[in-house]
């Protein structure tokens, strides 16, 4: 008898009274259904009868009718259901429903209840397998689920009735897994199939019901169809619920190969294809315990292709992967199960570097997929045309950028056995396509560093002095994005060292150059700085490379803005917008504006600045540049100062701070305190200045930039001197001083009286 939905298990005498909760609400008598009348009499039967003959009282039974809709006459309406019940239910030994503060009771004499029945049958058929005897609790427990005839309240609405179907589901999901552990016992597996399918799509999240379809499939013989619910289950688990396969799916999946996940080397070796050897050979090689879907289907050789199949389905089918999730865009991932490494050992470098090739050209074809940001610099080894790899199976576009954060840690690890195989172009470019894709956008910086550090390795080992001044460069640049001047000017000269004197001139020296000039403006070194710029300004040009062209001309126009020559700067910016329009590179934009905006904010034109601001800020979000557009709040916030309005930019500040924090942009963290301390200075909030501002002469100091510890030693004046310790005042104005002149900046013809910064509005306040 199926579990899922019964017969009409009460038996037919005449006279009797039979209700029902397990299915629709109703009730029959002598073989034929009684008028109940419409939904609100019915649910107050169910209320009645789940009360088992216990009292429900007058207000349970209207929240239960109409929630907190009832209306002025909801008691009056009440009386008249209960009449209208009596009627349709009357008995000759009494009245069915009864009058019992603090309400009504259904008498539990009157006629037998389905759920009872249940009930009954349920606890007989659990003592018998608690006895040993699995045949009759089975039986037990299928007579008592043949009292279901769908879902339990069928047809009722509301929130209690809700809370009432959940747990009578709950009981029946219950006891029909304990019907079929019973009958599996008894070495009961083929007439199980169909009601097992049946609950399992009723309770698709229940992984014991899952499990025992997978046993059951596997005694009657069907291993491909228990393989297949096993993975299927697997995928459920992950897409629905977010979580792997536990104990339930895991023994069921361990019976098939025998009772263990430890695979024994030859054991399933042997039904394999010869493209599924290669590609155990190939993840062995890779030293992967984990794979995604599309890496097996790439690590498949074209050479070997066959008539088998598909290769994945066989490594399943022969222990050697167990399906343990879904990736954000559909595919199934795979654990490789212990053991499968001996069946594919393969010592032959050449054997190794192959695999390793396939899976970084596999792999850039993945990170393809992902809108990458333009970024200028030096050219990686491309995709050349004689690659070849299977095209990835089309996945949802909306997470592919997902997929690519969950795929990450693997990316990684194929970069570094390719550089370590020698593997040296495919190794270089996907290291580079990564940083385009999300390490630059995301500030990834630890696995920016591995990648690269993979690279140059590999690079420096075949003796490609080209590719290693190109990773080296990119390395300057991670760690400029870092704060970390000096190890990015190291980087750079490095770099440039690495071309060698024949490449003077040229466009790769000049992109170097162009960096570390652009390192020199940040560390305040403007005249040398310049003078790098300037001089790769020319062969940037002649090369046509307008990504570069307005990286430069931001940078210069940084220098200038800095020694105070707002007219050169606000044409320098100009040019960075035009040459970054040309490319359709909106953060580059973005970056130009903001600059502009610092312009027309030192020149006093605060509304003008604040425009600028919110278009950068604008292009950033459009872009999902998280840094871009804190880094313009942080603007915006200065406006806001200057503009009078501390509470306001305070507001702005505070979450910008988290998001340079989470980000590790040390520079910015160190920006957003030193703006916050301005911030309380002008609130009057002294004590809370003063923290902000020592915060950020910390990291300053840190990051080794005298400049930006003399704008924040300046503040540390201003503040001082509204707490009237002009001694302290002095001390730091002229600490800042002395910085300013050395590094020939704006600030040198500003003092503390005639600075844009404003002052506290009322009197400072120590906390």
């Amino acid at each position: 008898m199926s579990t899922v939905f019964g017969g009409s298990p009460f038996p037919s005498g005449p006279g009797g009274l039979h209700l029902r909760l397990l299915g629709p609400v109703g009730a029959r008598r002598a073989g034929r259904d009684l008028d109940l009348g419409g939904l609100k009499p019915r649910t107050l039967l169910a209320e009645l009868l789940l009360a088992q003959g216990e009292a429900v009282s007058i207000d349970r039974l209207v929240d239960t009718l109409w929630g907190d809709k009832a209306p002025a006459r909801a008691t009056s309406l009440l009386h008249t259901y209960v009449s209208t019940l009596r009627t349709a239910l009357r008995d000759r030994h009494g009245p069915v429903i009864t009058r019992r503060l603090p309400g009504y009771a259904w008498e539990v004499r009157s006629g037998r209840l389905d759920l009872t029945e249940f009930e009954r049958l349920r606890d007989r058929g659990r003592r018998a397998v608690a006895a040993g005897d699995h045949a009759t609790g089975a039986a037990m427990l299928s007579r008592a689920l043949s009292f279901w005839r769908g879902t339990p309240l069928e047809g009722l609405r509301g929130v209690a009735v809700e809370r009432h179907a959940e747990r009578l589901a709950e009981l029946h999901r219950a006891c029909a897994v304990e019907r079929m552990s019973a009958a599996l016992t008894t070495g009961s597996s083929g007439d199980l199939i169909a009601e097992l399918v049946a609950l399992v799509a009723r309770y698709p999240l229940d992984e014991r019901l899952r499990g025992q379809l997978v046993t059951a499939l596997h005694r009657a013989g069907r291993i491909a169809d228990a393989l297949a619910a096993y993975e299927t289950g697997c995928e459920v688990l992950a897409t629905q619920v977010g979580a792997p396969p536990g104990d339930h799916l895991h023994r069921a999946y361990a019976e098939i190969h025998g009772g263990g996940a430890h695979v024994e080397p030859g054991s399933g070796w042997a039904t394999l294809s010869p493209a599924a050897r290669q590609t155990v050979s190939a993840l062995t090689s890779l030293r992967l315990t984990d794979v995604a879907g599309w890496l097996v289907d790439a690590l498949v050789p074209r050479a070997a292709a066959d008539h088998s199949p598909p290769t994945s389905r066989q490594l399943v089918t022969a222990g050697l992967l167990v399906p343990t999730s879904r990736d954000p865009a559909g595919q199934t991932r795979y654990s490789v199960v212990a053991g499968a490494p001996a069946l594919g050992r393969d010592s032959d470098p050449a054997t190794r570097r192959t695999h390793a090739a396939r899976a970084a050209r596999a792999a850039l074809m993945m990170v393809d997929e992902h809108p990458a940001l333009p970024i200028p610099g030096l050219t990686y080894p491309s995709t050349p045309a004689t690659w070849s790899v299977p095209a990835p199976r089309r996945r949802r576009r909306a997470g592919v950028q997902s997929q690519l954060q969950a795929e990450l840690g693997t990316l990684v690890s194929i970069v570094e056995r390719a550089g370590a195989t020698g593997a040296v172009d495919e190794c270089c470019a996907l290291a580079a396509a990564l940083v385009r894709a999300t390490f630059a956008h995301r500030n990834q910086f630890t696995e920016w560093h591995r990648t690269h550090e993979a690279a140059l390795a590999a690079a420096r080992h075949v003796g490609d002095r080209a590719t290693e001044a190109a990773v080296l460069h990119s390395l300057g640049r991670m760690c400029f994005e870092q704060g970390r001047f000096e190890a990015s000017a190291d980087y750079h000269q490095r770099a440039l060292a690495m071309l060698g004197p024949t490449a003077a001139g040229g466009h790769a020296a000049a992109v170097i150059t162009a960096g570390l000039g652009r390192v020199l403006v940040g560390q305040g070194r403007f005249d040398v700085g310049l003078r790098h710029l300037g001089g790769a300004l020319g062969p940037i040009d002649a090369a046509g490379d307008q990504l570069t062209s307005g990286f430069l001309y931001n940078a210069i126009g940084a220098a200038h803005l800095e020694q105070g020559r707002l007219d050169t700067a606000t044409e320098c910016y100009l040019r960075a917008r035009i040459a970054y329009r040309a490319e359709a590179h909106g953060t580059g934009e973005a970056t130009a504006l903001r600059g502009a905006g610092l312009v027309s904010r030192a020149r006093g034109a605060l509304e003008e600045a604040a425009a600028h601001f919110r278009d950068a800020r604008s292009l950033f979000a459009r872009a999902e540049d998280r840094l871009g557009t804190a880094y313009a709040d942080q603007s915006l916030a200065k406006v806001e100062l200057r503009q009078g309005r501390p509470a306001e930019a305070i507001r702005r500040l505070q979450p910008i701070l988290w998001t340079c924090r989470g980000l590790h942009d040390t520079f910015g963290e160190a920006l957003v305190l030193r703006t916050l301390g301005e911030a309380w200075l002008v609130a009057g909030s002294l004590t809370n200045a003063e923290d902000n501002l020592r915060q950020a002469l910390h990291r300053w100091k840190e990051l080794r930039l005298p400049l930006w510890q003399a704008r924040t030693l300046r503040d540390m004046a201003w503040l001082h001197e509204s707490a009237g310790l002009s001694h302290s005042a002095r001390q730091a104005s002229g600490a800042a001083q002395v910085i300013f002149r050395r590094h020939s900046s704006r600030e040198l013809t500003e003092t503390v009286g005639e600075s844009r910064s404003p002052r506290p509005m009322s009197r400072p306040v120590r906390a």
